[in-house]
């Protein structure tokens, strides 16, 4: 198994003392987290396990296996919490309450009431708010990584990547409510008051594409102004509240996603560059920029 396995993506062969053939990872993240895999090319037919010794800093030490089998009589064997839950993100496209610009950058992909499509950007700053740059026309069948560069390369990447000149400090007290939450990346509706655009209302709708890519984006309008069931004090059936939102609500307007339009072709055109996904690690630390 040695010869396959990764710790974070790492092979293990990278963290082996040559001394005492020992396994050394330091996790500086607390609680410790991990991620354990194997390549591919892993033979299917061969089960073995691993003994795991955890250290945390005050030397306090876990024991566990892992158990790699494809015994039928094994099956009942887990690695995992069975009160865990998997979020199988690779598999399924779903929208996002709101887009990271540590992540994707302070870039949006535009589409107009007239299905024309542009890059633009979120004016986190002055760099990003210059006409130059906003509202450039892109062509349905062109390729997304190969237009941000075309558009934005000469951007310093503080600014591309960067947050609002204003933005929140997450460890300073603010008394306004205003202040104490960032909208410009949320999910939702708003008033237009983009004067490169001449539509009435606009909407932010940050989405992860998976294996597939939506066929339809609808718009509803619900008139009421708040959920009921909230203060009610009874316990919400997400499923039904869904369908009573529906019912309840009217489609103002819709977009058409699939391939015959230029976003639906645009947007699987992209999809179909993301077709091998690869495994990507990230350790978040609180105040640490690695």
């Amino acid at each position: 198994m040695k010869n396959y396995l990764r710790i974070n993506g790492v092979h293990i062969n990278d963290f082996i003392n040559k001394t005492d053939n020992n396994i050394i990872f330091e996790n500086r993240i607390e609680p410790g987290i991990f991620t354990i895999s194997l390549d591919d090319d892993y033979p299917i037919s061969s089960s073995e396990d691993i003994v795991l010794t955890i250290t945390d800093k005050s030397s306090n030490k876990i024991n566990g296996r892992l158990i790699v089998t494809n015994d039928e009589n094994e099956k009942h064997l887990t690695n995992y919490d069975n009160k865990g839950y998997e979020l199988n993100t690779q598999h399924h496209s779903s929208m996002l309450l709101r887009a990271n610009p540590k992540l994707s950058g302070n870039i949006k992909l535009v589409v107009d009431k007239d299905y024309n499509l542009y890059l633009d950007t979120f004016k986190a700053n002055a760099v990003l708010n210059n006409k130059n740059v906003r509202k450039y026309p892109i062509s349905s069948d062109g390729n997304y990584p190969r237009d941000i560069k075309k558009v934005f390369s000469k951007i310093p990447i503080k600014n591309l990547f960067g947050l609002p000149e204003n933005s929140l400090k997450a460890h300073k007290v603010y008394t306004d409510y205003k202040d104490q939450y960032e909208t410009m990346y949320e999910y939702g509706a708003e008033t237009n008051t983009d004067s490169l655009y001449s539509e009435n209302m606009k909407i932010l709708a940050p989405l992860h594409i998976g294996n597939n890519v939506p066929e339809f984006f609808a718009i509803f309008r619900y008139d009421d102004i708040f959920n009921e069931e909230t203060y009610s004090g009874e316990g919400i059936n997400d499923t039904e509240k869904l369908k009573k939102l529906i019912k309840e609500s009217k489609v103002i307007k819709t977009f058409d996603l699939r391939t015959t339009t230029s976003i639906g072709q645009y947007l699987n055109n992209y999809k179909n560059m993301l077709s091998n996904y690869g495994q990507c690690y990230l350790q978040f630390i609180e105040q640490d920029y690695n």
